[in-house]
């Protein structure tokens, strides 16, 4: 089958096919192989020395990287990402000509290659989701055209090295590590940083104020540590800035104030949950956020008055609002019917009281809805949405009545028709957040608000996408530079 043009055969790309057996493939002057995405078992083949690039990433492999990879003397891209390879990266591979070298999402141990010599060709390092040991090794920094350091979801340790922060790295993915100390303390004026994600370490201290250097940034998630610091106001200069992930850290006090004419310009994302953030959400900020994205997030409400505010009814392309567990009081407000694009509802575990609203049977994208925990009385509205909740949508309010619970109304608890999706008349059309703001600035959805000591918009799974998006972009744009594999 190879016997035709086998001679002048130098690239083969047979990725995404059903192949169990490469034994006869014509090796002898191809340079660059794909075999992605097939059915391939055992070890890995022998390659010749003069290959350039190979790819055998998505497959079923088992065992070691081979000894013959330290004489492949020209290679420069190799990915063996998602498979089931074992042992030790081989040491060799960091004094090699690799520009790309993909080994995510595999089982080896022990350490990151510790020697890369002077003139280092790298330019992509993945190597997340394995079970690395140690500190990332000094000689990284002899890689001077680093791009992107992939090292995410191992066990690694130490301080994170200076030299990173005055780089080249337009994407540094350490999430969930063992990496302990402070952050660089010192980012360049010439930062190339888009994503930095140190997610889920033991990281202290203060967020370094050179990070304003990092004008490309777009996301920034050092949630899950260790760090003390006050809300950093400091970084809604940086224009391009959308995931600011600060949760399950340290931060005290109130946001403050800003001194940016438009805070934040490119925001979507924010989470500031579980931290010691107090007082309330400053009203600029509500205005600035005018790109926000829409979704499964979490929002939470002003603790000044420590009430579900009218002024929320008027964000109309919010989709899901959750601002359970904190101790908001009084009533739910009937101005959340203007919500007219919600699918879910979550207010439980509050103190809330009186009626359930029955202009909320008039939200017919409610798909979840969660009032328990709470001091709700009277009868549960009817409608087509509210009919398919269960009795868990309102168990803890032992004043409430009606289907689906087995507690029926009296005659006088009778709920009343309900009204269609609209403002009450009389709202006050002057507030500081008219209809016309909610409409244009907010067409794109936006959830937003404030608990007492912290503030949730996002879920990990949407940072997780945001993050994915991102890294492929910068790989492409990498890439296009330079040979097609």
């Amino acid at each position: 089958m190879w016997d035709i043009g086998v001679h002048t055969l130098y690239y083969l790309d047979l990725s995404r096919n059903f192949l169990t057996s490469i034994d006869h493939l014509p090796w002898k002057n191809l340079e660059s192989l794909r075999l992605d995405s097939n059915l391939l078992q055992g070890s890995l083949p022998d390659l010749p020395p003069h290959m350039v690039s190979f790819s055998i990433s998505n497959n079923s492999l088992t065992g070691e990287i081979p000894s013959s990879f330290c004489y492949l003397s020209s290679i420069e891209y190799l990915f063996l990402s998602n498979n089931s390879l074992s042992g030790q990266i081989p040491q060799c591979l960091g004094n090699s000509t690799l520009e790309t070298l993909d080994l995510k999402m595999n089982n080896f141990q022990g350490t990151i290659p510790q020697t890369y010599a002077k003139g280092c060709n790298l330019t992509s390092l993945w190597l997340s989701g394995n079970h690395l040991e140690g500190p990332l090794p000094p000689s990284l920094i002899n890689c001077v055209d680093l791009s992107v350091l992939d090292v995410g979801n191992n066990n690694l340790s130490g301080p994170i090295p200076e030299y990173l922060g005055n780089s080249t790295l337009e994407v540094l993915d350490m999430r969930m590590n063992k990496f302990n100390g402070g952050l660089p303390q010192t980012f360049a004026k010439s930062c190339l940083l888009v994503s930095l994600n140190l997610n889920g370490n033991r990281l202290k201290g203060p967020l370094p104020p050179s990070l304003v250097n990092c004008q490309y940034l777009e996301v920034l998630d050092v949630g899950n540590n260790q760090i003390d610091d006050t809300f950093p106001y400091w970084l809604d200069f940086l224009p391009e800035l959308q995931v600011l992930i600060l949760r399950s850290n340290r931060f005290w006090g109130p946001i403050g104030d800003t001194k940016t004419r438009v805070p934040f310009p490119k925001l979507r994302i924010i989470d500031c949950s579980h931290n010691q953030l107090t007082g309330v959400l400053p009203l600029w900020y509500l205005h600035s956020f005018k790109a926000m994205m829409h979704g499964n997030n979490n929002s939470v409400e002003q603790q000044i008055s420590r009430e579900i505010s009218e002024v929320l009814g008027k964000l109309n392309s919010l989709e899901s609002l959750n601002i359970s567990h904190n101790n908001l009081k009084g009533g739910i407000p009937s101005s959340l019917r203007n919500l007219t694009e919600l699918e879910s509802l979550d207010l439980s575990s509050n103190k809330l009281a009186g009626c359930i609203p029955t202009q909320l049977a008039s939200l017919n994208y409610l798909s979840v809805l969660n009032l328990s925990n709470n001091k709700l009385e009277g009868p549960i509205p009817g409608g087509p949405q509210f009919n398919t909740f269960g009795n868990d949508s309102y168990s803890g309010n032992s004043g409430l009545c009606g289907f689906p619970l087995s507690k029926s109304c009296s005659i006088d608890e009778a709920p009343e028709p309900t009204t269609p999706t609209g403002f009450i008349e009389g709202d006050d059309a002057s507030s500081w957040f008219d209809w016309k703001l909610a409409k244009l600035g907010y067409a794109s959805g936006v959830v937003i608000g404030l608990s007492i000591g912290y503030m949730a918009f996002v879920t990990v799974r949407m940072i997780e996408r945001k993050q994915s998006r991102k890294l492929r972009r910068v790989i492409r744009r990498g890439r296009a530079s330079r040979r097609s594999l």
